[in-house]
């Protein structure tokens, strides 16, 4: 029976959805270190930004803390996209797949999808794996092609040279003030990133915007790490973000990384990239390696990450289904 999940979960809950997603991840990649629960206590409970989300799971033998598969699906609340949402989950224990249950899952997600008059819903599979098949058994189409990337954290960093006139700085959890309205120009600086054919606008950053995308992480016990290139008249002209999940889990999130366009071909990425590895290796040496998401179109990104060392690990991509006529 698939059943709406309460929102908050409650602890059980929580353990029972978190028992799937590891059965999940130790069958579909076991090559991943093992979800962390606290994580996966995080996301449930701590909304995205500016989202809600609906989740559902499929109960067997009438026992609520026991999920034989979950979905949740994030519903956007800004108001450029409010007629688009994200399918953040989809997922069957492995040895309960191949008897319909994940279509049934997406049923009550589309169905949420129809109710709230969203247009639009994307998704991330893996090529050529069974999520594909799924969502292309299921009406999506590929809009954005990407690739997960892996580096190892190198045992000694060498810093990218720096033109004359910048600087770096960093911070870890939220922006200082006197940042705060520059992150915000920086990130918006992403908007020219390869987007494929998503139906979907980037966000409108401001300070109060980067400061919730803080505090969001933070709430989920997450360690959010900055390093910015400043330029001499002070604006930010590079950034790179990483996010820990704890501080003992193996690997680290590379979020956004962006150079302004007017401060291109100074090797600025890969002055705040190879700091924010000195960063790692110097303050958690726990980390011993980075995972990073990139469009296959993204030439200048892609280079300078196989500059750093990175290896393509799994071919992604983002999939999208206009869900009413």
């Amino acid at each position: 029976m698939t059943t709406r999940l309460a929102d908050p979960p409650a602890p059980a809950t929580v353990d029972a959805w978190h028992a799937v997603a590891a059965a999940v991840q130790a069958h579909d990649t076991p090559e991943d270190p093992p979800i962390d629960r606290r994580d996966t206590a995080g996301r449930l409970l701590v909304p995205a930004l500016r989202s809600r989300h609906a989740r559902f799971g499929f109960v067997e033998h009438g026992d609520p803390l026991v999920l034989a598969g979950v979905a949740a699906v994030r519903l956007f609340l800004d108001p450029a996209n409010r007629h688009a949402a994200f399918l953040e989950r989809l997922a069957v224990r492995p040895d309960r797949r191949r008897r319909g249950l994940g279509t049934r899952l997406w049923a009550a997600v589309r169905a949420e999808l129809a109710a709230e008059g969203r247009t639009t819903v994307s998704t991330m599979a893996t090529r050529g794996g069974p999520g594909e098949r799924f969502a292309a058994a299921h009406g999506f189409t590929l809009a954005l092609p990407l690739g997960f990337h892996a580096m190892d954290v190198p045992a000694t960093v060498t810093p990218a040279p720096l033109p004359g006139g910048y600087r770096l700085v960093e911070w870890t959890g939220m922006v200082p003030d006197e940042h705060a309205d520059a992150l915000a120009v920086a990130k918006s600086a992403i908007e020219d990133a390869p987007s494929g054919d998503l139906d979907q606008r980037p966000p409108a950053w401001d300070a109060a915007r980067v400061r919730e995308m803080a505090e969001v992480l933070l709430r989920r016990d997450r360690t959010l790490i900055t390093v910015a290139a400043l330029a001499p008249d002070g604006t930010i002209a590079a950034l790179t973000e990483m996010d820990l999940p704890s501080l003992t889990f193996p690997r680290a999130f590379q979020n956004d990384t962006t150079v302004d366009r007017r401060h291109r071909g100074k090797g600025l990425g890969l002055a705040v990239k190879t700091r924010m590895l000195a960063v790692l290796r110097e303050r958690h040496p726990l980390v011993r390696d980075v995972l990073t998401a990139v469009a296959d179109d993204n030439g200048p990104m892609l280079a300078v990450n196989r500059a750093l060392g990175y290896r393509l690990v799994r071919p992604v991509g983002l999939f999208q289904l206009q869900v009413l006529a």
